[in-house]
């Protein structure tokens, strides 16, 4: 009886987990009418950045992006992300895509994207250069999707999971580029103060 009770919470677990899969991943026709979608975009794309709006450059380029940080002196925010992520894209078209966020990206961040299933593309950082996998691996990302901040200097400060809706994330992206944080200020506090 006791093994009994032992499988079918394993089994119940197991149901959780898949369930909890199915949900942070979308399904392939999604994936391809995201696809077709980003293939459509009249906005030109290099291979080292791009734009869903002209006001806000995302660099694809992770060495290239951070030479950009270096020279224009400005924080970076990093969006680890993967096609097959659902949040991912919800983030995209609800925080990503809100004016007021735009408007913080394209005056005072450097904004990189970093596909962690990419095996092809390299980034250098810390003296080593690696694939953008284990780039992914090297921050500890564990889930998508996942926010870097780092300072001017490209250092990293914080490695944010999820999904984070932009009344939330507006106040996050000031907080981390006026570096309250140096200040000890608690980000709860702060949010509260300009809410």
């Amino acid at each position: 009886m006791e093994k009994f009770k032992v499988r079918v919470k394993i089994f119940s677990l197991l149901i959780l987990v898949s369930g909890l899969f199915y949900i942070s991943c979308t399904n392939s026709s999604e994936t391809a009418i995201a696809e077709s979608k980003e293939a459509s975009n009249p906005v030109a794309v290099s291979d080292d950045k791009s734009a869903k709006d002209t006001r806000v450059t995302w660099y694809h380029d992770w060495d290239k992006g951070m030479e950009a940080a270096k020279k224009e002196a400005k924080p970076v925010i990093v969006d680890f992300f993967a096609e097959w992520c659902r949040w991912c894209h919800v983030m995209d078209e609800q925080t990503f895509s809100a004016p007021e966020i735009e408007d913080r990206f394209s005056k005072n961040w450097i904004t990189i994207r970093v596909n962690t299933q990419d095996k092809n593309r390299y980034a250098t950082y810390d003296g080593k250069s690696m694939p953008y996998q284990e780039l992914s691996d090297y921050f500890q990302v564990t889930g998508l999707p996942s926010y870097l901040f780092m300072d001017k200097d490209g250092r990293p400060i914080h490695l944010l999971p999820g999904y984070v809706p932009k009344e939330q994330f507006g106040p996050l992206l000031d907080y981390m580029k006026d570096e309250l944080y140096k200040k000890k200020i608690n980000f709860n506090d702060y949010f509260k103060s300009v809410s």
